[in-house]
């Protein structure tokens, strides 16, 4: 499933995010890992919807590393990112092309959501927005009767 309506835009890697592309393998991932613990098992059908749906509201991560003649750059991904089960150990190197050329990747075991995101993406701040982001719109899907009318009308309960 592909988003056409997205335009194509791409966005230039700073000097720090220029290097880890060019020293990133399966020995050095550059990778790093937030979670969040949830107080019931996750539901990954709604986990899938809460990515969806907050996915927009951060272009930063909707974004594939292409590599140009002198330098990589970011550039808008259209394809739609998966959550998968925690099975393999963590920080792992994110293969992009098993990835759907995301640079992140939403995964869950039991009560716990996992974000995992190559450094070059963002920092530790950015990458923590993007997961309490997901996390509550996933509860609140989870969860509507929780929420006050006014709590729905935001979109992350800023």
């Amino acid at each position: 499933m592909k988003r056409n309506a997205v335009p194509t835009k791409w966005h230039k890697l700073d000097n720090n995010a220029n290097l880890f592309p060019v020293i990133a393998n399966k020995r050095v991932t550059n990778v790093f890992r937030l979670t969040a613990v949830l107080t019931r098992p996750v539901q990954p059908a709604l986990l899938q919807s809460a990515l969806e749906q907050t996915l927009p509201y951060f272009p930063a991560f909707d974004v594939r590393l292409r590599h140009g003649l002198f330098w990589s750059y970011l550039e808008t991904n259209r394809a739609v990112p998966r959550v998968r089960p925690e099975e393999d150990s963590p920080c792992r190197y994110i293969d992009p092309v098993q990835n759907e050329r995301y640079l992140f990747r939403i995964l869950y075991h039991g009560c716990r959501v996992h974000l995992e995101t190559f450094h070059a993406l963002t920092d530790g701040t950015g990458a923590l927005r993007f997961l309490k982001a997901v996390c509550y719109r996933y509860c609140m899907l989870a969860d509507p009767d929780a929420f006050t009318p006014a709590q729905r009308a935001t979109p992350f309960g800023t």
